[in-house]
Formats: C-alpha cells, sequence, structure tokens
C-alpha cells in the first residue's frame, strides 16, 4: 500500500471524527413527549381548579412545575444543529413560561389571591405563544421527520381559566 493511499485513508478517518453528531431528531421527539405531559398537568391542574379542588389544584400544579424543572435541567444535554436553534430556543421559553404557570397555580390554590390567577393567565398566553413558535420555526424539520404529534398537541393545548 502507498503512502498516499494511507494518507487518504487517515485523513479519512480523521474527518469522520471531526464531523458533529447532533441528536435533533431525539430532541424534538423528546420535547414533543414532554410538551404532551406538561399539557395534561395544565389540563389537570385547570380541572381541578374549575372544580374549585384547592388541594388537587396545588397537587397538579406542584407536580407539573417539578416536571419543568427537570425537563429544563436535562434539555441542555441535547447537542443539536443550527436547523433547529429556534425550536431549541422556543422550546426553552415553553417550558420556563409552563413551569410560571404551574408556580402561580399553586400559589393561587395555597392563597385564594386573584392576582395569581391573572399572572397565570398571563404566563398561559405566553405558553402559547411559544408552542405556536416551536410549531412555525420546525414545521419544514418536522414535516422531514414526519412528526405530525406536534401539531396534534398544539390544538389540544388550548387550556383556559375562565369559561
Amino acid at each position: 500500500m502507498s503512502i498516499f493511499a494511507i494518507m487518504l485513508i487517515l485523513c479519512g478517518c480523521l474527518e469522520q471524527e471531526n464531523q458533529e453528531t447532533y441528536q435533533d431528531e431525539e430532541f424534538v421527539s423528546w420535547m414533543i413527549l414532554k410538551a404532551k405531559e406538561i399539557t395534561n398537568y395544565m389540563n389537570l391542574s385547570v380541572g381541578a381548579l374549575k372544580e374549585n379542588n384547592l388541594y388537587l389544584t396545588k397537587k397538579y400544579a406542584d407536580l407539573g412545575y417539578n416536571y419543568c424543572v427537570d425537563t429544563l435541567n436535562t434539555i441542555h444535554s441535547y447537542k443539536i444543529s443550527d436547523n433547529i436553534k429556534e425550536f431549541y430556543r422556543y422550546s426553552y421559553d415553553y417550558l420556563t413560561d409552563a413551569k410560571m404557570f404551574f408556580f402561580y397555580i399553586s400559589c393561587y390554590a395555597e392563597t385564594q389571591d386573584v392576582n395569581y390567577l391573572d399572572k397565570a393567565d398571563t404566563a398561559l398566553a405566553e405558553v402559547e405563544k411559544d408552542l405556536n413558535g416551536m410549531i412555525h420555526n420546525s414545521d419544514k424539520y418536522i414535516c422531514s421527520m414526519d412528526i405530525s404529534p406536534l401539531c396534534k398537541l398544539r390544538k389540544q393545548s388550548s387550556v383556559v381559566l375562565f369559561t
């Protein structure tokens, strides 16, 4: 084998080692699952609130809050490409705003101070904006991955505090 052939093989190996391995698909799938679970906690919290069951309202809100905290602690572990940076940013904002929604709902359940409901409503508006941003900024990527549950989740996440 010639030195030239060995150099080509070595260069090929080195190039492969330097290539980035991204976890875009894993991150998007993971985030969709997390958003579904957060939506479930929101629905449970609001359902208990509508039934005036403050004990369950607080319980579900605290579970949702802790779930958001755990998810925020994990979100940075994914190595993502520039293709989904906006999706990632909106996902992070979604988790942060959802955490605040749960915080305010829990505070209301504990104190019955209606100011917390106003703050929860504002946080929920931000959550919906973030979710819309996640969908908008990842349409091409999600379509190429055939991940339609995110669009379904968007329709399910219309939580209403006051009717």
